[in-house]
């Protein structure tokens, strides 16, 4: 019996704690994307405000292009991220470019809605609109080379009417970006991916391209990708998480990353929950057996109470039915038992009395009938 429940209790614990350690696994891998993500956005978001903190410069101004020009790509060469920044006026007219010292010369539409590409319009034209730094969505040159538009809007001195647009092209895979998105230091074999809606892949740490291309095609069709960690064990939402690569399963987990057209997702590989897991039941087994050594050996001492105790109660009663009213008989091991006897001991010493008492009148009536 005592083994049984330890078995019940076992079983129950291990479904709760295997469970649990699953869905712990997977918030923490959420936490740690999310944290990255956040990098990223503010990666990002540095690099436009660090333009926009330039073009509030006292002397710069579209009528000041040469000083303009100059804070600009004094910035450029030093930070070595952005290669080239182009200025249109709030009409949208092209004012001035500045750029990188290793990048060779080229010329710009005259007009913003002369641009070849209608997402540098459209974002433009948001841009002059919302009055805020706006990246576009993954752009692809002939070459298909990832990079997007930065729009920094630059305002009058003193004043939130609109000056000017500032524009820039930023190439995560050609600046140090890539660099710290592949260094990442990820736990054990997870690997971690960044890309666009379309499932085009930015940048890859832990993991080769052509590897994960197909299972992320997939995943981002079926699955979707929400700003919070919607997954949860106990709604068998974690099993349209997992996916094989190779020989090995990994949970996807994703995050859209902040401001940003991008899609960060991890890969959690289950061999190293398993492992964890594996860990925790080899502890439980063993605290299992224990309990249950311990269980039978103190079951067995109570039971051997019980039966002496029940042995002592059963005498007390045949040697009253017998007429026999000297019990002598305690049970040392069990204080109920003791008990029970000497209340059978005491109720015998007053039957006893009775009989006694009724034969001394029995003997008293039968001398006067004489």
């Amino acid at each position: 019996m005592v083994i049984c429940q330890l078995l019940i209790a076992f079983v129950i614990t291990w479904n709760y704690v295997t469970g649990d350690m699953l869905q712990q696994e997977i918030d923490e891998s959420f936490n740690e994307l999310k944290a990255i993500s956040e990098n990223i956005h503010n990666f990002y978001f540095r690099q436009a405000s660090e333009i926009e903190t330039i073009s509030k410069h006292s002397d710069f101004s579209i009528n000041n292009k040469k000083k303009s020009i100059e804070l600009l790509e004094n910035h450029l060469n030093i930070r070595k991220i952005i290669a080239s920044v182009h200025y249109y006026s709030a009409k949208g007219d092209f004012a001035f470019l500045a750029k990188a010292n290793n990048v060779p010369d080229y010329t710009v539409e005259k007009n913003y809605n002369k641009h070849h590409d209608k997402t540098f319009i459209r974002y433009f034209e948001k841009t002059r609109k919302e009055k805020e730094i706006i990246f576009t969505s993954p752009l692809y040159t002939r070459t298909k080379v990832f990079y997007h538009i930065g729009f920094v809007p630059v305002f009058k001195k003193n004043s939130k009417e609109l000056e000017g647009i500032l524009s820039f092209a930023f190439f995560p895979n050609m600046n140090p970006f890539n660099t710290s998105f592949r260094g990442l230091a990820l736990n054990n074999n997870n690997f971690l991916v960044l890309t666009d809606k379309e499932a085009n892949i930015i940048s890859a740490n832990g993991i080769k391209n052509e590897d994960v291309k197909e299972k992320l095609v997939h995943f981002i069709e079926n699955r979707g990708v929400t700003k919070d960690n919607p997954f949860n064990y106990k709604t068998k939402e974690i099993d349209k998480l997992k996916y094989q690569i190779g020989k090995e399963d990994y949970f996807f987990i994703s995050i859209q990353v902040p401001d940003l057209p991008f899609i960060a997702l991890l890969g959690l590989n289950q061999k190293i929950v398993d492992k964890q897991i594996k860990q925790i039941i080899d502890i439980m087994t063993v605290i299992f057996a224990i309990s249950a050594i311990i269980g039978v050996f103190f079951s067995v001492i109570f039971s051997r109470k019980i039966s002496t105790g029940i042995e002592d109660l059963v005498m007390s009663v045949k040697s009253l039915r017998k007429d026999n009213f000297r019990i002598n008989k305690k049970n040392k091991i069990h204080k109920d038992f003791t008990d029970a006897i000497e209340e059978i001991e005491n109720l015998s010493i007053e039957i006893e009395k009775g009989r006694l008492l009724g034969n001394f009148w029995g003997q008293e009536s039968s001398f006067k009938e004489k």
